[in-house]
């Protein structure tokens, strides 16, 4: 099997040395995780996200180091990833912006590829998350009250 390096992640200030993603993982989690909301997951199917999609987000939240800086990885590098073609996660990509989970930017210097903000994405899945977190004991009394009034029903949310 053939290892293609991409491009690597900022360093992390320090070793990934002990804690429950390292009891979990091991030596993989020295290579770099990403924290994943559950609800990503759990309600794809809820908003219109296609297993395709979901992987492609996931390649894109994988670039996401930083708040304030979205991610640009190239099409070229989630393809291989993949093991499809540029064209394939180009359509796909496409999609993602059509159906409002994500935005295109704008490069900010050539020849970088562009830019997409997952926030629109974040804020389809917010309702699901309070709904869990409501259900789960993990909201503060008057967020359990906003999650209680979102408006879909939640016989849908399950």
């Amino acid at each position: 099997m053939e290892i293609v390096d991409d491009p690597l992640p900022p360093p992390l200030p320090y070793r990934i040395a002990s804690g429950k993603v390292r009891a979990r993982y091991g030596e993989l989690a020295d290579a770099g995780f990403q924290a994943l909301p559950d609800v990503l997951l759990l309600y794809q199917s809820n908003v219109g996200v296609s297993s395709e999609e979901l992987n492609v987000l996931l390649n894109l939240m994988a670039h996401w180091y930083e708040p304030d800086r979205m991610p640009y990885p190239s099409s070229i590098s989630i393809a291989r990833r993949m093991g499809v073609s540029r064209r394939t996660i180009q359509r796909v990509l496409a999609n993602l912006v059509e159906k409002g989970f994500v935005e295109k930017l704008k490069p900010t210097a050539a020849p970088q590829a562009a830019a997409y903000n997952v926030e629109p994405l974040l804020e389809k899945f917010r309702p699901f998350a309070r709904h869990r977190a409501a259900a789960l004991g993990r909201l503060r009394p008057l967020e359990r009250d906003v999650a209680q009034r979102i408006e879909r029903p939640l016989s849908t949310l399950e």
